[in-house]
């Protein structure tokens, strides 16, 4: 199946859960104040699978033109939550290369993406790392650990985006 018949079905199978969820508010079966969690998490599982989908692509184009050696897969946190991505590897001078990786500005083992990497970096501009930690999970139900928190800053270009007053 190619990526645009995945993305297809993941479209369809969102609007059904979409309409499922308005007949449970329809119904009285869901408490208006967990409406906006529920929501928050069909869209993140959507999210997370459509990027995947998508950065597969993105891969397939990157080594259109390379001598590919094999395929790994490796976790991506991404503002949408972890997910799993598998992509090429390429022999190159002194060793082996993820193009994907490198064209995302991917940062640690667990390979956090660009978007985290900002967001975490603007938060650590205002508070410590456990608090940031902390905050993450909360607003983007992201885990990321304080001594991660610390790591990424060390490597992340945005933190000279902080604006101290």
């Amino acid at each position: 199946m190619n990526a645009t018949e995945l993305i297809e079905q993941m479209v369809t199978r969102l609007g059904k859960e979409l309409k499922g969820l308005l007949g449970q508010v329809c119904q009285g079966g869901v408490v208006p104040t967990a409406l906006e969690g529920l929501l928050r998490q069909q869209l993140s599982q959507v999210g997370s699978q459509a990027m995947g989908v998508i950065l597969e692509a993105l891969d397939r184009r990157l080594v259109s033109s390379r001598a590919v050696h094999d395929y790994r897969t490796r976790t991506v946190v991404s503002l949408f939550g972890p997910l799993d991505v598998t992509r090429a590897r390429c022999r190159a001078e002194g060793g082996w290369t993820y193009p994907l990786d490198q064209a995302m500005g991917l940062v640690g083992q667990r390979a956090w993406s660009v978007g985290v990497q900002e967001a975490v970096s603007l938060v650590s501009c205002e508070c410590g790392f456990a608090t940031v930690s902390d905050l993450m999970g909360r607003l983007l139900d992201v885990s990321i650990s304080a001594p991660t928190v610390q790591q990424l800053m060390q490597f992340t270009r945005f933190h000279s985006d902080c604006r101290y007053e």
